[in-house]
């Protein structure tokens, strides 16, 4: 179901109950794609204590099943993200319908008269934007720190994880530093995004 489906709709037609019925299918599919995450996240964590104990053919295969859930877990959190500024919007437009009840100064007026399609646009063109200097600062991290794999098969997640494993085995560190490191970098990568916003 799509709020903005119809053409040449403004927020003016839209009735405020339309909006909060919206707002909990965004919440809903949040929330879903959160426990995906989640699940995702321990299934990361169970093929990585199964390679603790595997020969190297086997922790190689456990390799590239975790890069393929990594990648799984990275098309999910794009898609919460989406869902997330959905919500806002919707949030954002909630408000403004229930301050025309109280407040019917020409600012609202001029907001919800505005084409919605005109709206979605404008949006979807900044998350463009959004997207393309974060792929571009990304691309040139990864250009700046390229390291000729030794096995060229060997994706740089596959080859992060053996590299853990190979540390865990030489007792370099310890289970719980291990698994700090895995899933930390996901948190970093997090606050290095907050902190470019």
């Amino acid at each position: 179901m799509g709020l903005f489906r119809r053409r040449k709709r403004s927020l003016k037609d839209l009735s405020l109950e339309e909006l909060e019925k919206y707002k909990i299918i965004l919440d809903n599919k949040i929330r879903f794609t959160t426990k995906k995450i989640k699940k995702l996240q321990e299934r990361k964590k169970q093929l990585f204590n199964q390679g603790l104990n595997a020969s190297n053919i086997e922790r190689r295969i456990l390799a590239r099943e975790i890069s393929h859930v990594e990648n799984n877990i990275k098309s999910l959190k794009k898609e919460l993200d989406r869902l997330m500024r959905k919500q806002r919007i919707v949030e954002e437009f909630i408000k403004i319908k229930k301050d025309m009840s109280t407040d019917k100064g020409e600012a609202i007026d001029k907001i919800i008269d505005i084409d919605l399609d005109e709206i979605q646009y404008i949006i979807a063109e900044k998350e463009r934007l959004e997207n393309k200097i974060k792929d571009t600062e990304e691309f040139l991290v990864d250009v700046m720190t390229y390291e000729p794999p030794e096995d060229e098969a060997v994706t740089s997640e596959e080859k992060k994880v053996l590299d853990l494993w190979e540390a865990y085995d030489r007792k370099e560190m310890s289970l719980e530093d291990i698994e700090d490191k895995l899933f930390d970098d996901d948190k970093k990568k997090k606050e290095r995004e907050r902190d470019l916003e």
